[in-house]
């Protein structure tokens, strides 16, 4: 952090806010004092003019990005509560965007965060990466959520290099499972019949 890791702060005792957002540096300061935020209300509510239409989906991808910028700068400076709210916040607004006629263009508000995400966190911060990929991959499994559009997606993973890797590993991931439930399934399937059931009458 600024304050720990052998910056000017650490000898000075003082931290340079003058290049960062003041509205961000405003929530990080009265955080600190009350250990309270809700930034989705901050970024969402009436309290900034850009942020009226909370139905739009320019709107909700600039809040989010905001979001993403106060939790770099909790972790630039070293708090990590901060960094929680945030976190928690950014989830929170994805997943309330599910009940909205928003939904369908969740995955399009997901790809334009990747950019900022990959480059404004730590490398080695997964929290706001692992949610993201998660989505990416699952979130459209539900019959309510649209599809990525491939070529965006493409694109995005083309120009992330970290992105792209996390996407592969996921999808891997997400087709072992899918193989394992086969097997499992199949399984259930021969159990039933030894026991003198079928699939369909079984008991479920």
């Amino acid at each position: 952090t600024a304050c720990t890791s052998g910056f000017k702060e650490t000898t000075t005792s003082r931290v340079n806010l003058c290049d960062e957002d003041p509205l961000l540096v405003k929530i990080m300061l009265e955080f600190l004092y009350t250990q309270r935020c809700d930034l989705s209300t901050t970024f969402l509510g009436d309290e900034v003019g850009d942020y009226d239409d909370g139905d739009d989906k320019d709107c909700k991808m600039r809040a989010l990005n905001d979001i993403i910028a106060l939790y770099a700068l909790g972790d630039k400076y070293g708090i990590p509560l901060l960094c929680q709210h945030a976190s928690h916040d950014f989830e929170k607004t994805i997943c309330d965007l599910r009940d909205t006629p928003l939904r369908q263009s969740i995955p399009d508000i997901l790809l334009g965060c990747i950019p900022q995400v990959y480059t404004s966190t730590p490398d080695s911060d997964r929290t706001l990466k692992d949610f993201l990929v998660k989505e990416m991959i699952h979130g459209h499994d539900s019959s309510s959520s649209a599809m990525p559009d491939a070529k965006a997606l493409l694109e995005t993973m083309e120009n992330n290099a970290q992105f792209r890797k996390d996407m592969t590993v996921g999808l891997l991931e997400k087709e072992k499972a899918k193989e394992k439930a086969k097997v499992n399934e199949t399984e259930l399937i021969n159990a039933l019949a030894y026991a003198g059931l079928d699939w369909d009458s079984s008991p479920m």
